[in-house]
């Protein structure tokens, strides 16, 4: 059964790396420690220097037992092009040092850690070099950084490039803390200052962090980490962070102050087609994308945070769990799920997604939470998928978020946040809690939101009108929060912000009876233009049946002062004003009965 799953987990990453055809392979025989240069013949296990389209492999020949102590430089006398660069060192370290302002050109591979059992040691190998360049540029080439054990079986490989300052590369795929050969491996790749990343492959994922086994003991669990540099632009057209049993993390290098990430379809332009946080069944493991301390512009189509990736019946009551947070930059994406299993057995999504600080998330089709199919007698995934969207100080635009699956723990939880929503929200969603914080919704004649559990806290909060849909006759009055028994925590301390233009008069109430937040409109008021100079300013004031209608002018649209009032209109009523008596003056006509 173990084989199966992995063959199946394989497949659907689509883990196929290519050798692109390298002349010959030269070892490093450096001394060890000191600047030892690449120009040097006798620092090559060949005896001759590495040129285009060899394969460079540092292995535990010449290396260093001190982190970071520089062993290998590309000086000024190395021509700079190279095929393939290996570090496949068991134990010790590598530290590849570029001369200040030199590049060295890699036409195929970059690959650091080991497909063995020999990698019990936890090793850093590094790239650096101030204003120094690596690129890596090959259509068919991989960059790969894993040991093939886990870290519950030794070994743990580090490739770090954080004192390099540019980074270029050009790819099929990139792979951190996988390994093609079982089915978790272990790897941490940190890029340089300034990284421009293109990933052209086929393959789903074309960027992939951390695999790891779905058996439930845990014992073949994986890890894998990218860490983001200062200034990083990514192309690829699906990322996944985190399959199977894995701690899986993709984040900004905190040694890099104020960092900034852009991500975008492998194009450059369009939208990331599918980005995955926390793919499986993965048991206890973490799979986190923490864009938090720097800022983020990503685009994506499709937003699966915590999926259960394969129908395992066998793996009963295990998760997906995924997670992602960020607290500077905008996110938009059209559709967005958190937590989700479309098959029916005992496992569950649960996906977590943190806005925080003053970022901006945007759902341009839904947010969807707690995505689950029929369990047709399987009704563990009933209670345990789940979606959670925790709004601090952040700000959320969605068309609409659905919840109405077979889920039963979806929560919002806004603390200083604003949620704007142009559509509907809910049902489905179990806990809805604001706190000091601001809603946007439609008014219609159904209730635009529907949760379980109604809580509230801070000072005060309020509720925003972004549009009147099917609303015709004045007064009335309609439902926009429609909860569960009575509302929670500080109670009905929530107040009405902004009504759709022509302003609007009225008030919420808590209707108790029906256990619902509704909006009372009084009237429904005409805004009628600008008088000119000269002439007649002529407009007409349609009323809904026999009543009273004020007739009021305004300079600022904002102080209104009353020019007539008429009694007992019915249908369409005209009238005219000298504008020279009402030069620049707005006019609004406005029912009070």
């Amino acid at each position: 059964m173990y084989e199966l799953l992995m063959a199946s987990l394989v497949a659907v990453a689509g883990l196929v790396f290519h050798q692109t055809s390298l002349a010959a392979t030269n070892y490093w025989v450096g001394p060890g420690v000191g600047l030892n240069n690449w120009s040097s013949t006798g620092n090559w296990s060949l005896g001759t220097v590495p040129g285009p389209g060899d394969y460079v492999k540092f292995t535990d020949l010449g290396k260093t037992t001190l982190y970071s102590n520089v062993n290998n430089v590309v000086d000024g006398g190395f021509a700079g092009v190279i095929g393939s660069l290996y570090y496949a060192n068991t134990n010790g370290f590598h530290t590849t040092s570029i001369s200040p302002g030199g590049t060295l050109m890699v036409t195929s591979n970059l690959i650091a850690g080991i497909d063995s059992a020999n990698g019990t040691f936890t090793r850093t190998d590094i790239v650096a070099g101030a204003s120094a360049t690596l690129i890596v540029s090959n259509a068919a080439a991989n960059i790969l950084v894993r040991d093939l054990q886990g870290p519950n079986h030794g070994g743990n490989i580090t490739l770090d490039m954080s004192g390099l300052n540019n980074f270029t590369a050009i790819v099929e795929n990139l792979s951190v803390g996988n390994s093609t050969v079982i089915s978790n491996g272990t790897g941490s790749l940190i890029l340089a200052r300034n990284n421009d990343i293109t990933v052209l492959g086929p393959g789903t994922p074309a960027i992939l962090i951390g695999t790891g086994g779905t058996n439930l003991s845990g014992s073949a669990s994986g890890a894998g980490t990218l860490l983001l540099g200062q200034n990083n632009t990514i192309h690829a057209d699906t990322i996944t962070v985190g399959i199977g049993l894995v701690s899986a993390q993709l984040a900004f290098n905190t040694n890099f102050s104020d960092p900034s990430g852009t991500f975008r379809g492998a194009n450059g332009t369009s939208r990331i087609a599918a980005f995955n946080i926390g793919d499986s069944p993965n048991f206890v493991s973490t799979s986190m994308v923490d864009f938090s301390g720097g800022t983020v512009d990503l685009q994506a189509d499709v937003m699966q945070v915590g999926r259960v990736l394969i129908d395992v019946a066998a793996q009963s009551n295990v998760g997906a769990r995924g997670t992602l947070s960020f607290n500077k930059g905008i996110i938009n994406v059209n559709t967005l799920t958190l937590g989700l299993n479309l098959w029916t057995n005992f496992s569950f999504g649960e996906g977590f997604v943190n806005v925080q600080g003053g970022a901006k998330l945007v759902a341009n089709t839904a947010i969807e939470l707690g995505k689950s199919v029929t369990t047709n007698g399987y009704p563990g995934s009933i209670n345990r998928n789940r979606g959670s969207l925790n709004i601090s100080g952040g700000t959320v635009l969605a068309s609409m978020i659905n919840a109405n699956y077979f889920s039963a723990n979806n929560t919002i939880t806004m603390t200083n946040g604003t949620l704007v929503v142009t559509n509907t929200m809910g049902p489905g969603i179990n806990n809805f809690t604001m706190v000091d914080s601001a809603l946007t919704l439609p008014a219609a004649g159904v209730s635009s939101a529907i949760v379980t559990n109604f809580i509230t806290g801070g000072s005060g909060n309020v509720v925003n009108i972004g549009a009147l849909n099917g609303l015709n006759a004045y007064p009335t009055q309609v439902s926009l929060i429609k909860y569960t028994g009575a509302i929670g925590g500080a109670g009905f301390n929530l107040g009405l912000g902004t009504l759709p233009a022509p302003t609007f008069t009225g008030y919420l109430s808590n209707n108790a009876v029906n256990s619902s937040v509704d909006l009372v409109l009084l009237a429904r008021p005409f805004l009628y233009g600008i008088g000119t100079s000269g002439g007649q300013f002529s407009f007409n004031v349609a009323s809904d049946s026999n009543g009273v209608v004020n007739i009021l002018t305004s300079t600022n649209l904002s102080s209104w002062s009353l020019l007539t009032t008429l009694t007992n209109t019915a249908g369409s009523t005209s009238l005219q004003y000298p504008t020279t008596n009402f030069p620049q003056q707005f006019f609004r006509a406005q029912e009070t009965q």
